[in-house]
């Protein structure tokens, strides 16, 4: 009887079932497609990731130097080191608002093999007194390739900077939404900061398993006896 009943009142009311039934497909079909794009995001994001060689473990030091990575890079545990360091401040933008900066020292942009960055076309490597800004921080920044940008560090008064390119870092979590601006120099321009040439981080890529948390850490203690450092940041 229920059956019955079920057929009858399609064959009343097949317009509204048919709407009903149309509604339905295009809403697990809306289900499925979703599924499919995540899929297909995290596979790419995972794989963009990948590509630019994330370090294994990061290491803040006082100084590093070549010997220091000659010393590390002859372990065999170690497969590549090199040297960077962060510097974080403010970054003013042309409406006179004051954004958090990131200010990454990288000593060589296209021959970098960990947590590599890659430039935009048409930038290139910077020179002292240059910024490169992350592609999706300049809207952070509302700044354009050209303009002359004022930054303030942490602790020292404000510099002049000009915006000499872009540059594409997937390891950087986006601009956006952390409402943040990442920059990147060379060397050259620690000096135009009132900041002393050296690095003080250190990056590891290690050995063997780098998927393994433990192994890597073991691997980055035993680097410290050579760096010295006050503490490691180890990350898979």
């Amino acid at each position: 009887m229920r059956l019955r009943g079920v057929v009858r009142d399609l064959s009343f009311e097949r317009q509204r079932a048919g709407l009903a039934i149309a509604a339905m497909a295009v809403g697990i079909a809306g289900f499925f497609a979703v599924l499919a794009t995540r899929a297909i995001l995290t596979r790419e994001l995972n794989a963009g990731y990948a590509a630019t060689t994330p370090a294994s473990a990061i290491l803040v030091v006082d100084t590093v130097d070549p010997l220091l990575l000659d010393q590390i890079m002859s372990r065999g545990d170690v497969d590549v080191a090199e040297g960077r360091r962060l510097l974080r401040g403010r970054i003013k933008t042309p409406g006179g608002l004051w954004k958090r900066l990131a200010v990454f020292v990288i000593p060589d942009f296209d021959g970098a093999r960990i947590s590599t960055v890659t430039r935009e076309p048409g930038t290139r490597p910077p020179g002292a007194g240059d910024l490169l800004i992350e592609r999706d921080a300049f809207q952070v920044a509302q700044a354009h390739v050209g303009d002359a940008v004022v930054i303030e560090l942490a602790g020292g008064g404000s510099h002049t900077l000009h915006v000499a390119g872009a540059v594409h870092d997937v390891g950087q979590a986006q601009a956006r939404m952390e409402d943040i601006v990442y920059a990147y120099i060379a060397p050259s321009t620690l000096p135009v900061l009132g900041e002393a040439p050296r690095l003080d981080r250190l990056y590891l890529l290690v050995g063997g398993d780098r998927a393994n948390a433990e192994h890597v850490r073991r691997v980055a203690d035993s680097s410290l006896k050579h760096a010295r450092a006050p503490w490691v940041n180890a990350s898979r």
